[in-house]
């Protein structure tokens, strides 16, 4: 069983295509158009990286607002 997600296709450096797409639970990235092999990652690997990345933003905005609260 296959479930693929797209996230993107775009154009990448040298005329080259870049994806980044979820199969199953591995997040794929690609901007070589295959020549050197896409870079995986597992879903779960993603997501704690993103909810520590937001953790991280949180975390600079309640800076910013409480430095300009004094």
């Amino acid at each position: 069983m296959k479930i693929i997600t797209p996230i993107i296709h775009t154009k990448a450096k040298y005329s080259r295509n870049a994806y980044m797409t979820i199969m199953d639970d591995q997040v794929h990235f690609d901007c070589s158009d295959g020549e050197y092999g896409s870079v995986t990652v597992s879903l779960e690997q993603l997501e704690e990286a993103i909810i520590t990345h937001k953790n991280k933003l949180q975390n600079a905005n309640q800076t910013i607002a409480q430095s300009r609260r004094d």
